[in-house]
């Protein structure tokens, strides 16, 4: 019994000590990049700081697609099974594109989101080759604001998605995905 909770106990003390790390300057913990607390949490009473606006848009290319998108800043793009195609820019997280099987109306996707979330402040387009839609719900407490775009291009359609968690982010994901092309 005595082996056990020494077990314990130094077992949460390396668990402790891995998931923070200390600033030279700072005697206070922060979390380790990566971990679910290293991800600020915006409170729905504050005001998102606006990004600065970069002063170049690069075109990143989204090889498993055959397709291009104009993100802010730099980008870097990578692929997982779970999300697709993902896209980090200055201003964007984690930003997906997917292949869809198949389009989907803008009212079915309205109605989607009624179910999945209750959205507010709902904004919602048609364009020339699919929809966008935005809006602002709550996920885990904090303010978020998603980002559905779908375009149907050279015959496939394709999903470009975010949960942002500040206007800023949303609308940076809404202004790539309205670029998307193929190449």
């Amino acid at each position: 019994m005595r082996y056990t909770s020494t077990m314990f106990c130094l077992c949460s003390v390396v668990f402790t000590s891995a998931c923070s790390k200390k600033d030279a300057n700072d005697n206070s913990a922060k979390p380790a990049e990566g971990s679910a607390a290293a991800v600020p949490a915006i409170k729905p009473t504050e005001a998102p700081a606006p990004s600065a606006s970069p002063s170049k848009i690069t075109t990143a290319k989204l090889e498993r697609l055959k397709l291009q998108i104009d993100v802010p800043g730099e980008a870097a793009v990578s692929w997982s099974e779970t999300m697709g195609t993902e896209i980090d820019a200055d201003g964007i997280r984690r930003m997906s594109v997917i292949d869809q099987p198949g389009a989907k109306s803008l009212d079915d996707e309205k109605q989607s989101n009624v179910r999945t979330f209750k959205p507010q402040n709902v904004k919602a387009e048609k364009l020339a080759d699919g929809w966008w839609t935005t809006f602002e719900t709550t996920v885990g407490g904090d303010r978020a604001y998603p980002v559905f775009v779908q375009r149907v291009l050279a015959g496939h359609a394709y999903l470009c998605s975010v949960t942002a968690f500040d206007p800023a982010e949303q609308a940076n994901v809404l202004a790539a995905c309205k670029t998307l092309r193929p190449y």
